[in-house]
């Protein structure tokens, strides 16, 4: 659509130059368009149109929001707030004190009783019983788009006051996952899932427990970890855990525990091998934690290093040593072949 003025009407057309709709330039006419609907407004009477030039009559309200969001429009009268769909369908009853406009599909609600709920497109996902309603997190204020693509997980947290006292809901698309009286921290990772971190006080650095969110807003694991991050890997997708107590270990993407809690840091886990750091040592592990490399070995990626003598030898994918480390160097490492260096001189050797 385009929109045109042609002497005194103003007009919008189509690719073909046919009139979709015509409003005069003066007087109390106006006429806007937003995502597709053209919102027409002379006196007192408003209508709806679409592409098609179809009309929706939606006069006899005291004001119309000329944007849409989440499909609807935020419409009042006699001081009630409610919202239509573009053919005019009531879809939220107007009886409400003020109605924010949606963000991420949510929207802030407050009835004449000055109770608060929160509506996730026309359906209450926090029902009209609280005292007040925060975004705390600013969620619904920020970019209302930040959720389309699928590497941003939708989890948010609001902040309610109601008969339990300050708490912080976490919901995920209008569901509700779980609330909290600590403070909310979320973290998303570009694979769609997102940490919800909870502290007493934000003392996150400290005293934070983690709960994993899956992709489609599951709760894979509540909060109880330390801290939990993704883990860069070839295959499948896992993450590192931190423990309580400070030792590390392996979630698969189920958010069950692939490897228990044992090292000082968890570098990188394959689906069989994790290369980890415990007292010192960059090694290999399998899945129960057991080290695949003897005492005071050294890894990086499949070159190994035995700290003892110095020199260097090459390990399979799988973690067993396929060339003991007896040279000074190990330059590089392809499949079955690698390019190392002895008193000098230079070679291949396969394995």
């Amino acid at each position: 659509m385009a929109k045109v003025r042609v002497g005194q009407q103003l007009q919008y057309i189509d690719h073909s130059g046919n009139v979709i709709v015509s409003s005069p330039v003066s007087g109390s006419a106006s006429m806007k368009q937003n995502d597709g609907v053209i919102l027409v407004k002379n006196g007192s009477k408003a209508s709806f149109y679409n592409a098609q030039g179809q009309q929706f009559d939606v006069s006899g309200y005291d004001y119309i929001d000329s944007e849409r969001a989440s499909g609807m429009y935020i419409v009042s009268r006699g001081g009630k707030r409610g919202a239509i769909d573009p053919a005019g369908q009531v879809k939220i009853p107007l009886e409400y004190a003020s109605l924010g406009r949606f963000c991420k599909d949510y929207s802030i609600a407050r009835n004449a009783d000055g109770r608060y709920g929160l509506y996730y497109k026309t359906q209450l996902a926090l029902e009209m019983k609280y005292d007040k309603i925060d975004d705390l997190g600013f969620f619904l204020t920020g970019d209302c788009s930040a959720f389309d693509k699928a590497e941003n997980n939708a989890v948010i947290y609001v902040g309610v006051n109601g008969s339990d006292g300050d708490e912080r809901v976490v919901l995920y698309k209008g569901k509700k996952l779980f609330s909290t009286a600590d403070e909310v921290n979320i973290v998303r990772f570009g694979n769609g899932y997102a940490v919800v971190m909870t502290a007493p006080y934000g003392a996150f650095s400290s005293n934070a427990k983690c709960a994993l969110i899956g992709p489609k807003g599951e709760v894979l694991c509540k909060p109880s970890y330390a801290e939990i991050r993704p883990l860069k890997t070839a295959k499948g997708t896992y993450f590192a855990y931190k423990t309580a107590g400070g030792l590390w270990g392996v979630l698969n993407s189920a958010g069950k525990e692939e490897i228990p809690a044992f090292a000082d840091e968890i570098i990188s886990y394959d689906g069989s091998v994790a290369v980890a750091n415990k007292n010192g040592d960059k090694l290999c592990f399998n899945r129960s934690g057991i080290p695949l490399l003897p005492k005071g070995y050294e890894v990086d990626g499949q070159v190994i290093k035995n700290k003892a003598t110095g020199k260097y030898g090459v390990m399979s994918a799988k973690g067993t040593i396929r060339v003991y480390p007896e040279f000074d160097k190990v330059i590089k490492v392809t499949k079955g072949y690698a390019i190392v260096s002895k008193d000098g001189k230079y070679g291949i050797v396969n394995y």
